[in-house]
């Protein structure tokens, strides 16, 4: 069985960087029907960089909306059975495609499908990929191998995704058919960090779900991106699933779940906050865990957040400092 796949690239000033990507995707042993470029109002030389590429390359442009808008352009000016998406700063080796597609003649009735990954910095690979991370538990319960290189998911992934987070946009392949029914991504969400989370805790909840063991994509890190930025993407995060809270239909062990890792996360953030003197937001994400489940450091905290003027903000840098000099740091 042949697939046809359509390559959704969402863009927005990476002229430096969009045609490696580009480059990348053309050269795949399994050549996909159409990459379409969706333009997010660059302002640099983007556009001219993609129409260097020649006619493979359908290049689209928009008003700046954010990530999510332009892949759902992009997956609207498709025409193929299957939609792939990559970042316009990430990378694929030359048979990623061929093995998503081996997968989808051996395991036909998958319809949503994600790879392994390494990060790549300077243009050099880890050694480390993101699955050796996961805990053994990730991939376990109702699966079956179908080949050493990948397997097939029988189950939903839900909470597992909330606890961690395996899937990039970069690595995955789905049908058009599945995009169309879950609803694409959310467009008012484009300028949030981490709002990929929101679309893949709807995929995953797709069973069987097909899983590439191999690394295949290399997600580049780099200055400018969004997601360097610890603090800003957990908050982010929590942003989230917030709106997975109000709009998901939850049973209540996911309500559970997911409020457990708001909170979690809050946790996370008021550390960070702290730690770089920002206490308005420390106080506003101490505010958003459970008193059960305040530590009285988390008080102390909350309690220096308050102090006035810059008093606080003295007081969390000095004892940030001492704590890290105390550490050996």
């Amino acid at each position: 069985m042949s697939i046809e796949v359509s390559v959704i690239i969402p863009t927005y000033n990476r002229a430096n960087l969009i045609e490696q990507t580009i480059t990348s995707i053309i050269n795949q042993t399994l050549l996909p029907k159409e990459i379409i470029v969706v333009d997010d109002g660059s302002t640099d030389n983007t556009e001219e960089v993609v129409r260097q590429l020649g006619t493979r390359v359908r290049y689209l442009r928009i008003d700046n909306s954010g990530q999510c808008r332009a892949r759902n352009v992009g997956v609207s000016a498709a025409t193929s059975t299957w939609v792939a998406f990559c970042d316009s700063d990430d990378l694929w080796l030359p048979n990623k495609l061929e093995v998503q597609g081996r997968l989808i003649n051996e395991a036909p009735d998958v319809e949503y499908m994600f790879t392994n990954f390494k990060i790549v910095v300077n243009d050099i690979w880890t050694d480390k990929a993101k699955f050796d991370t996961l805990p053994k538990s990730f991939f376990s319960g109702n699966k079956y191998y179908i080949k050493d290189d990948y397997c097939v998911i029988g189950e939903p992934l839900f909470r597992k995704l909330l606890f961690n987070q395996p899937i990039f946009p970069s690595t995955v392949l789905m049908k058009r058919s599945l995009f169309d029914k879950i609803g694409g991504f959310v467009d008012s969400l484009g300028r949030t960090l981490s709002e990929d989370l929101e679309f893949s805790l709807r995929c995953v909840n797709q069973a069987p779900i097909g899983i590439v063991m191999t690394p295949l994509v290399g997600i580049r890190k780099h200055d400018s991106n969004f997601s360097n930025d610890s603090l800003k993407n957990k908050m982010g995060e929590i942003d989230i699933l917030q709106y997975v809270m109000v709009n998901h239909k939850l049973n209540n062990d996911d309500v559970s779940a997911v409020k457990n890792q708001i909170s979690h996360r809050s946790a996370d953030v008021v550390r960070q906050a702290f730690a770089v003197g920002d206490l308005q937001t420390v106080i506003k994400y101490f505010r958003m865990i459970p008193p059960a489940q305040r530590t009285s450091t988390m008080y102390i905290k909350a309690i220096i957040a308050c102090f006035p003027g810059n008093w606080g903000r003295y007081m969390s840098l000095f004892i940030t400092k001492t704590s890290l000099i105390a550490r050996g740091k």
